[in-house]
């Protein structure tokens, strides 16, 4: 008797769901052992077997293996698949029930059944994988269902969506207008200042919403303009790919709020030239409403490893396929443009001359400085408003509107000062 498990959200609780369940291989004990033949040599026993001899004599061998490998065509089928970095990884075994999977959500199946039965936690894999490596499937939803078989493992596996069929024709072309421009947008751009307006286009369009049936999907974020964490992470990684650059999805727990609906976390690593950096949209923007205007702080635009480990630890899905590690910093926007102040070295002094290179008659917007600790941040948020008035008396009789924000979670500060006639103007 098949039993049904529904899994809940991969990014909430599957790994835990999985984790506490037992998903064994087949219990070798169960299968008889081929049974030994003898050969009797009396004639009566050659012309008159026993009933015994006779039924095993009838016995069939135990049929061999199944080899299961995709075939060329089997993997044209994934759409783009030379761009899905985990996907790639797989065994060939693994690949083979990936591409059944896919199949059957890329034609709105209620269920896809397994060729062989499957381990639960290979079938945990192959589902973040549709679901973080493929952000083409727009309608598939987070949550599926799993039909085991007497020793524990998957035989079909159920899937969600969350686009009706009905609508999905529909959703594509109002995509392919997204798809327009990005490509309009990134034309003739270098693959840094092509990631800077994607990653613009994506916090300046979206709001933070846990509560729409898409905001997981590249559809939530990039035409309804409502996104949670994978939303984000996942219209990241389309667009990178759209224009042919190395993106990837990573999903693992966040440390720095406790108060949010989904406890687990996505963003995503990047190929710049020849090195990883992390990138993360959902950290720069926790805008609830479009009514709340702000302007991204690049807190975690391009970080390595160093910069993020105390903020998220990937979930061992990905650990074991291989996530790429992040070291280089030359990228990284802070470091690139002088606005980052390393441990221990921060001053008014050194405030004064991030503030010189960007400070016009006009002021200055969005100036975003990185700290290298802690302690440092913690500082200079509560000194930076005495240090920005102290900067522009001594330089400016013009009286400024000053703007602050402040972003615990990446230790950034950004400071904006307009000439106040400007800001009552509207300039």
């Amino acid at each position: 008797m098949k039993k049904i498990v529904v899994v809940l959200s991969l990014i909430i609780t599957a790994a835990v769901l999985c984790a506490g369940c037992r998903f064994g291989g087949q219990d070798e004990s169960s299968v008889p052992p081929a049974q030994e033949q003898s050969v009797e040599s009396s004639a009566e026993a050659s012309v008159m077997p026993s009933a015994e001899s006779s039924e095993e004599s009838s016995e069939e061998p135990s049929p061999e293996p199944l080899v299961l490998i995709p075939s060329e065509e089997d993997l044209k089928s994934i759409k783009d698949y030379d761009s899905k970095y985990y996907v790639k990884k797989l065994s060939d075994e693994m690949k083979y029930h990936f591409v059944t999977l896919y199949k059957a959500v890329t034609n709105f199946e209620k269920s896809a059944e397994l060729a062989v039965p499957v381990d639960g936690n290979d079938v945990l894999t192959l589902m973040y994988l549709l679901n973080y490596d493929c952000p083409e499937l727009i309608h598939l939803g987070g949550d599926y269902g799993c039909e085991y078989d007497p020793d524990g493992n998957v035989t079909v596996v159920a899937f969600t969506y969350c686009i009706e069929k009905s609508m999905y024709k529909k959703a594509l072309e109002e995509l392919e207008t997204a798809r327009q421009i990005i490509l309009e947008k990134t034309q003739g751009k270098d693959q840094l200042e092509a990631e800077k307006i994607i990653f613009d286009h994506i916090f300046y369009n979206c709001v933070y919403s846990e509560e729409d049936a898409t905001a997981g999907s590249v559809y939530g974020a990039l035409v309804k303009n409502v996104a949670r964490c994978e939303g984000y992470s996942k219209s990241f990684e389309w667009c990178m790919r759209l224009l042919g650059y190395e993106c990837m999805c990573v999903v693992g727990s966040q440390q720095w709020n406790s108060t949010v609906k989904y406890s687990n976390h996505s963003w995503n690593v990047v190929k710049i030239g020849e090195e990883y950096y992390n990138v993360d949209i959902t950290a720069d923007n926790v805008r609830t409403t479009s009514a709340v205007v702000n302007k991204p702080l690049y807190g975690f635009f391009n970080a390595n490893d160093e910069m993020t480990y105390y903020l998220r630890d990937a979930e061992n899905v990905f650990k074991e396929l291989g996530v790429p590690e992040c070291t280089a910093l030359e990228y990284n926007y802070h470091i690139m443009n002088g606005l980052y102040i390393p441990a221990g070295e921060l001053s008014e002094e050194k405030i004064d001359e991030i503030f010189d290179r960007y400070f016009t008659q006009d002021g200055f917007s969005g100036v975003s400085i990185k700290c290298g600790s802690t302690e440092d941040y913690k500082d200079l948020c509560a000194k930076i408003k005495t240090i920005t008035d102290n900067y522009l008396s001594a330089r400016s009789s013009y009286l400024f509107t000053k703007e602050y924000a402040y972003n615990t979670v990446s230790q950034t500060v950004m400071v904006s000062c307009i000439p106040a006639a400007a800001s009552q103007n509207g300039g």
